[in-house]
């Protein structure tokens, strides 16, 4: 059609038009469309006429000119009318053999049930039969050219109903296509969005503690330098000093704002590995093995390089190719080669050992986080309310049974009750506070606090887990990273004129550009460190000015560590902040991995061939540093969270798990955790990804119970 906003509805009911009409009307009024039409096809009418127009807001239409669904539309019930009749005659020699004149009422009936048509049809294409065997030369109608013959078909029922049904599959693929076509793009995502308020039964309310995510450096995928550590957008937490560490505290960005964490993130799309989940269900949660989860991940995505078996083209993630490849970073992937990491397009299949360029969550260049997914297409919808700015203060029970939230809109306090159920999404540091402060927890703890016990779950807030990175700085020569560029006036305008236009350029970075999957040890069967290689360098992770020289940054994590901290609240106002505790390298492994993920980094930037022409200078930790110990020592005062804590209200049956595998609190009803609080053990890689699939997962068990 040529208006935006108009979509036509066609009818194969045939006789059912009253509840055509309804259906309609239902979700035409949800799905926001001011003109709607029915066609209907009886079994003696060649093509469609439209015998119904429903109008909810009183806007006149013309009928439009026939268009090529129609005559597709007329094909479907021709291709009913001959399974019918067919059908219908093999039938009714079964049940009514030598029978004349009408069917009797029980034998319409068993025909009808048989065939799943309605009774009426039945008797109308056996009144057409009667009497009139024709030869197969005849015509089917006085004046047409098609003859009975072209009808023939198998003589087994069930190759009938096959053809029949693969015929109508197809011009239903006809049709659905023609119809999209003429769709605009929120119209599709209207179609194509799901999840908790897809069913108008379901009343959906969604509290967020941070405000709409209008900020524009959200949307622009480098703006997280711009949005981490910004109070508007961030909770701007920091850890406890951690003696692991060098005794320092660190910044720990978390995301304040719809969207959550998507929206301040590195926008980078890793799933982790496939033996990751199939951990998961051998811990006992039963339907998280990667064949589990796999379909969701799918479900979830729009990727950009099209559908295959690892990949969906449906979902409201976008996922796309970074639109930046510099040489630099070209050389690094050439490099690695030499030491046995191969090159690759996808970390995403179950197996990500290789090196190539991260997938980033974007679209047309902009971020696309699960607000601009999830939340915006369908935001509108009556059956789903959004609070910004609410602050929660608890959850109350009544017999262990969760039943109203409390939350704060500045200083004044509301109540809302929940029919059905409360689901936590605040991540691994509001999940567990909210818990805690409501008197799941932690007894011990919580009494000292005075907070009024609901149910004893010792692992509230214990199992905190997050990815390490180190960050080394090479030096190079001859080829060129973005240091100079970015601490240049014009270069910094020629990045702009690039973005504005083209999309395209540093601006469109996400917070990393290469990754790579490697092992400390040959010997392993699967890799346990990644790399964040960077084209440019600075001394602090998001300072304004970047160094001077040429030089790049191959940061380094563990990605299966073995260290634990824990959340712990202050104060049983939830305003207060909570404890973080990290404890990032408070076991030998931790420590002996880090080290030898440092060397490797070392090895393949001052020891490969190909980086020999770039005279490369390790600039920190420092050449002169040889001993595991020295060189984590040095290391420690530079490295940084890469932003994936979870675990904090993990999924189990043991005693210090917090949700069972359908993520409702153990000994509470009516609530679940849906975030990635609830991973048992950390993925390995980024942790946006599966969150998503998590939320997705959690979402269809929702909607099933």
């Amino acid at each position: 059609m040529e208006n935006k906003g108009e979509i036509a509805v066609i009818s194969m009911v045939r006789n059912d038009t009253f509840f055509a009409d309804k259906w309609i009307e239902y979700y035409g009024i949800q799905f926001g469309f001011k003109n709607l039409y029915l066609f209907m096809v009886g079994l003696d009418q060649g093509l469609p006429k439209k015998a119904n127009k429903i109008n909810f807001f009183n806007n006149p239409h013309k009928p439009k000119k026939r268009s090529a669904g129609d005559v597709n539309l007329a094909r479907r019930f021709s291709n009913f009318e001959k399974k019918l009749f067919f059908n219908l005659k093999k039938l009714k020699n079964q049940i009514a053999p030598g029978q004349d004149g009408d069917l009797k009422d029980e034998q319409v009936k068993e025909i009808s049930k048989r065939l799943d048509v309605n009774s009426q049809e039945v008797v109308n294409m056996n009144r057409r039969m009667m009497g009139r065997e024709k030869s197969l030369n005849d015509p089917i109608k006085s004046g047409e050219t098609d003859e009975w013959q072209d009808w023939l078909v198998d003589d087994s029922l069930d190759q009938e109903l096959i053809v029949s049904q693969k015929q109508e599959y197809d011009d239903k693929k006809i049709l659905l296509g023609d119809a999209m076509k003429i769709l605009n793009e929120r119209e599709k995502e209207i179609i194509e969005a799901r999840r908790l308020s897809e069913n108008p039964k379901n009343k959906v309310l969604l509290i967020e503690a941070g405000g709409k995510d209008n900020y524009p450096w959200i949307h622009i995928p480098v703006g997280y330098f711009k949005t981490m550590h910004n109070p508007d957008v961030d909770w701007c937490y920091n850890t406890e000093p951690d003696e692991t560490m060098n005794n320092r505290s660190i910044r720990y960005p978390r995301g304040k704002t719809l969207g959550g964490s998507s929206s301040i993130n590195g926008l980078l799309y890793v799933r982790g590995q496939s033996r990751d989940y199939d951990i998961w269900r051998q811990l006992g949660n039963k339907g998280w093995s990667w064949d589990d989860v796999l379909p969701y991940f799918i479900k979830a995505e729009n990727q950009k390089r099209g559908a295959s078996e690892f990949h969906g083209v449906n979902g409201p993630l976008s996922v796309s190719d970074q639109r930046i490849q510099l040489p630099l970073l070209n050389e690094f992937q050439k490099a690695a080669e030499e030491f046995g990491v191969p090159k690759t397009k996808d970390f995403n299949t179950g197996d990500n050992h290789g090196c190539g360029y991260f997938q980033v969550t974007e679209k047309d260049g902009f971020r696309c986080s699960t607000a601009v997914g999830y939340l915006n297409p369908i935001k509108k919808r009556p059956n789903l309310k959004i609070v910004t700015k609410a602050h929660v203060k608890k959850i109350n029970f009544e017999n262990k049974v969760a039943k109203e939230v409390e939350y704060w809109i500045e200083n004044e306090l509301f109540t809302v009750s929940a029919n059905k159920e409360i689901i936590l999404s605040s991540g691994a540091i509001g999940s567990p506070q909210l818990l805690q402060v409501s008197g799941v927890g932690n007894s011990d703890k919580l009494k000292k606090l005075g907070i009024e016990m609901v149910h004893e779950l010792k692992g509230v807030g214990e199992n905190l887990q997050d990815h390490l990175m180190f960050r080394p700085i090479y030096k190079i020569q001859n080829i060129k990273s973005l240091n100079k560029k970015i601490n240049s006036l014009f270069g910094n305008l020629l990045i702009g004129l690039e973005y504005v236009f083209n999309r395209s350029g540093p601006m469109t970075m996400g917070a990393s550009q290469m990754c790579m999957f490697a092992k400390s040890d040959p010997s392993l069967e699967l890799p346990d460190l990644q790399w964040h290689v960077q084209p440019m360098s600075m001394d602090t992770l998001g300072a304004t000015k970047n160094h001077d020289f040429h030089g790049f940054t191959p940061t380094v994590s563990q990605i299966r560590p073995t260290s634990r901290g824990h959340i712990s609240v202050t104060d049983k106002d939830s305003r207060t902040y909570a404890k973080i505790k990290m404890n990032y390298l408070s076991t030998d492994e931790d420590r002996r991995i880090a080290a030898a993920g440092l060397k490797l980094t070392r090895k393949i930037v001052l020891e490969s061939e190909t980086f020999k022409k770039f005279s490369p200078e390790e600039y920190r930790p420092g050449p002169h540093l040889t001993e595991d110990e020295d060189i984590l020592k040095a290391a420690a005062d530079y490295a940084q969270t890469i932003f994936h804590p979870v675990g904090t209200c993990k999924m189990g049956q043991d005693d210090m798990a917090v949700v069972d595998d359908q993520l409702k609190v153990h000994g509470i009803k009516n609530l679940r955790v849906i975030d990635a609080s609830i991973m048992p053990n950390i993925t390995s890689g980024n942790t946006n990804a599966p969150t998503i699939m998590i939320a997705e997962k959690g979402a269809d068990m929702i909607l099933s119970s």
